[in-house]
């Protein structure tokens, strides 16, 4: 298989959007619509055998069961299984399928749930905000500054005596 790095062999801009109204599955109503079907729809997929060998697999990788969680609660909205309220919804009970899974295989797991901080590490968001105040405080004293300069009385060889 060969990739083209034709410009022109691209998507033209707006082609997404020339389909028939109704033909994708986000776009029709959700196979399940009560949350109780909605579980039950996890509960059967996510302990089929053929997919807790997949999914021990990439915890195994060390993905936490966020991660894995969120791709298949996305993957079944995007195929019409359910809606996004529904999957909001499930979500915690989803993670705990997984997790009771990859405990019964004595797997060990990330839950992917806490902050990791490095008490070594300085975040780049307190570096920014460090920045912003010293540069506040040297704007504020160059106005300063520039103020007393203004309201000082000239001085010089040529100025009038008063």
């Amino acid at each position: 298989m060969t990739i083209s790095n034709n410009p022109l062999d691209a998507p033209i801009p707006g082609m997404s959007l020339t389909g028939e109204l109704g033909a994708k599955p986000w776009q029709q109503p959700a196979q399940h619509a009560d949350i109780e079907n909605v579980i039950d729809y996890y509960m059967d997929y996510l302990t089929d055998p053929i997919f807790v060998d997949k999914t021990l697999d990439v915890l195994e990788l060390g993905v936490p069961v966020t991660s894995l969680a969120q791709i298949i609660n996305n993957s079944s909205i995007m195929e019409g299984i359910h809606s996004v309220d529904a999957g909001i919804l499930v979500m915690p009970i989803i993670m705990e399928i997984i997790a009771n899974v990859a405990e019964g295989s004595d797997i060990k797991y990330e839950m992917g749930t806490k902050i990791k901080t490095d008490p070594d590490k300085i975040d780049n968001t307190k570096i920014a905000l460090a920045f912003k105040n010293i540069k506040e405080k040297v704007s504020d004293k160059v106005e300063q500054t520039d103020k007393e300069k203004e309201t000082s009385e000239p001085t010089g060889l040529m100025m009038r005596r008063k």
